[in-house]
């Protein structure tokens, strides 16, 4: 199996030192198993995978990638384990080639074309203009939602990092859109360990290996083919 294993021992996390917006929390992410965080906004669970790549950095405890603590790691050498689709993540005013193998040295087309293959997103891609040296826009503004997030999760796999993290990957896809994407995690599960992040339980999420549900705190709840709403 691929991927790497993620530990959050004891973590506690505020912002400038207010109200704890995790606290105490203890989370096993064996290598090479898909792990959905379910929550409500504001329940903590975006906070909770945006210490993972050390965007932050716990008050308390500590987070270890395949047993290393991440502070002990080079934050590009952290970052270069991972692909991240954030809700905050855009497209720059540039090719989509190049926004595609954005910090990804020496990509090649045909890298490209295969995570954008992967991601559904080549045949979109081939029949703008311009095809993957397609100028995007400010932010992907000439992009649809859907064909940015496609590009956006071509973006994050074309390394093949061996961690995925997903926060809130279907905000601007159409339900035959998530039905392939459930395909996609399904196919990349057997070499990455993935983190998927989501305010409701969603097909996607009823993939993954094991559900977390966060309310300020984890409680887990497992399932064998079908999620049911957790009695948690």
């Amino acid at each position: 199996d691929g991927g790497v294993s993620i530990a959050l021992e004891s973590v506690d996390f505020s912002y400038d030192g207010n109200i704890d917006v995790l606290k105490d929390i203890s989370l096993e992410i064996p290598a090479g198993t898909t792990v959905a965080l379910v929550g409500q906004s504001g329940s903590g669970k975006s906070t909770l995978a945006d210490l993972i790549p050390r965007f932050y950095d716990p008050g308390k405890g500590r987070i270890t990638i395949g047993g290393i603590d991440a502070r002990d790691l080079r934050v590009a050498d952290l970052r270069s384990l991972m692909g991240n689709v954030n809700q905050e993540a855009i497209l720059f005013n540039d090719t989509i080639f190049n926004n595609i193998a954005f910090g990804v040295d020496g990509a090649s087309l045909d890298d490209v074309r295969r995570a954008a293959r992967i991601a559904n997103a080549d045949e979109f891609i081939m029949a703008t203009e311009k095809g993957y040296d397609t100028v995007v826009g400010d932010r992907g503004c000439r992009l649809s939602g859907g064909q940015l997030q496609r590009a956006l999760f071509g973006r994050a796999i074309v390394s093949d990092p061996p961690v995925l993290v997903l926060d809130e990957p279907l905000s601007y896809i159409d339900r035959d859109y998530e039905r392939r994407m459930c395909d996609i995690v399904a196919e990349l599960s057997s070499r990455t360990t993935i983190l998927l992040v989501s305010h409701q339980m969603s097909e996607i999420a009823a993939t993954a290996n094991r559900h977390i549900i966060v309310d300020h705190t984890l409680t887990e709840c497992t399932h064998e083919h079908h999620y049911r709403p957790p009695e948690c």
